[in-house]
């Protein structure tokens, strides 16, 4: 394999890992509500809501900002049953708070 072939190769890897590095800590700043604002979001969450449309709920509004990786932590660690009902939130609360204030009662 000659020089050129091989610096590409090594420079794409590098420009691969780089996005991901991104993609992760972007993930996780969202995650854990890190840089989010402080303004009351109210959401009304209506009976029969899947995690999809709620998670599509939360993004719109700004309380979330990486639905696969809400969907995700949902899916692992939630029950799966949210109150329908108006639910108060903001972007800087994490991925557990959000989850306990739709699953409040």
């Amino acid at each position: 394999m000659d020089k050129k072939i091989k610096f590409t190769i090594y420079a794409a890897a590098i420009i691969l890992i780089f996005i991901l590095l991104v993609s992760v800590v972007t993930a996780a700043f969202d995650m854990f509500g890190i840089g989010g604002g402080k303004d009351e979001i109210v959401l009304n969450i209506e009976e029969g809501s899947g995690l999809s449309s709620i998670t599509d709920d939360l993004k719109s509004s700004g309380v979330i900002t990486n639905k696969t990786a809400f969907k995700l932590y949902a899916k692992l660690s939630a029950s799966g049953i949210y109150q329908m009902g108006k639910h108060t939130f903001n972007a800087s609360m994490s991925y557990g708070k959000i989850i306990k204030e739709l699953e409040k009662i």
